[in-house]
């Protein structure tokens, strides 16, 4: 019976600490007309705030992009994107395009259901800055909050290596 209890204990314990993996999040899209490959960290479609990071090779050439997006409570077009790093670096886009949506699914009286977006295509050089440090705060226009990017900067390294 002990070994029985100790053989599921540690099947439990394999299949837990290899879900938990942040390479294993990693998701991949082949594109075959566009003869693309993208990957991407985690994005869940119902959370009210969202981060993710994605890269995507076509041939030799690799982009890769922050995607900020944030409810709004207020709908209107407004520009400018921004990151603090927990090392205290920054990544500013004053005169980012913010797509602005209505998420139908949403609305109520105390939720206009509005969806703000800003997609960061990154530099060389703000990629160096988001290998070394995570993402602690981001804004949308006026709207900025703390983030916890601890899991985000783990995947981030996963995914340079994709």
């Amino acid at each position: 019976m002990k070994r029985l209890l100790l053989l599921v204990v540690f099947i439990s314990l394999s299949f837990f600490s290899k879900a938990q993996s942040p390479c294993d999040k990693i998701e991949v899209y082949n594109d075959e007309f566009r003869n693309t490959t993208s990957f991407s960290t985690p994005y869940v479609p119902d959370a009210v705030r969202n981060v993710w990071i994605s890269k995507i090779k076509q041939g030799v050439k690799t982009e890769y992009f922050v995607h900020l997006r944030e409810m709004e409570p207020v709908g209107k077009t407004v520009k400018g994107a921004f990151l603090i790093l927990s090392n205290g670096k920054r990544i500013s886009r004053p005169d980012a395009e913010i797509q602005l949506d209505i998420d139908k699914e949403e609305v109520s009286i105390f939720h206009p259901g509005y969806i703000q977006q800003a997609d960061i295509k990154l530099t060389p050089n703000e990629i160096l800055l988001l290998k070394s440090s995570p993402i602690a705060k981001y804004a949308l226009s006026y709207l900025s909050d703390s983030y916890n990017g601890n899991d985000l900067f783990e995947m981030f390294k996963c995914l340079l290596l994709k």
